[in-house]
């Protein structure tokens, strides 16, 4: 229940492709800076900004450490009583961190997800035509590619295909809509 006694807690983190406040991370910084004011007498939701130190940043190492600390804060929330939000730049920190953080809190858990994207996010190395890690997440996701960086975020393990509903997507490549067709045939959607 989100309310007095679950009081929110946005989890920011301002990245795309591993680069900070650059293309699409600069959207979790203006949504957190207009947030409506709180009425007197309730509580503000809790902001977190979840940042990497400043190095040379590598699009897939940068996103997997983003992972990490994202599935750690959202564990986090939860035991706390929290409701964690996350506020991402792209799919994968939210949706992979947030799965494995459930998991972290609830380890015998199976969530379920609903992932609502224009994209189906279900490219693998081999079969995505422009390298997008972030046009991977539901692969990722569901067990199909970079399980090795995957298996060293806390609590991450394979959604199976079943837990899994794709709403919205209609931009698809060719071998993407096929693997979709195979893995998912109750969400494929039409277009």
């Amino acid at each position: 229940m989100v309310g007095d006694r679950a009081r929110l807690r946005f989890l920011v983190v301002p990245y795309d492709s591993g680069h900070r406040a650059r293309r699409q991370g600069v959207g979790p910084a203006d949504l957190v800076a207009h947030l409506p004011a709180v009425p007197e007498g309730r509580r503000a939701p809790e902001v977190a900004w979840l940042e990497v130190p400043d190095g040379f940043p590598t699009e897939i190492a940068t996103s997997f450490e983003l992972i990490g600390l994202v599935a750690a804060e959202v564990n986090r929330a939860l035991e706390q009583g929290r409701f964690p939000v996350v506020l991402s730049g792209n799919c994968n920190a939210s949706a992979l961190g947030g799965a494995a953080g459930l998991r972290l809190a609830e380890p015998g858990a199976e969530p379920g997800l609903v992932w609502f994207d224009a994209h189906g996010d279900f490219n693998t190395p081999e079969t995505d035509p422009i390298g997008f890690l972030d046009g991977q997440g539901l692969a990722v996701l569901t067990g199909r590619c970079w399980q090795g960086p995957a298996r060293r975020v806390p609590g991450f393990r394979p959604l199976t295909d079943s837990s899994v509903m794709l709403i919205g997507a209609h931009d698809f490549d060719d071998e993407e809509s096929s693997a979709l067709a195979r893995a998912l045939p109750t969400s494929r959607p039409h277009g």
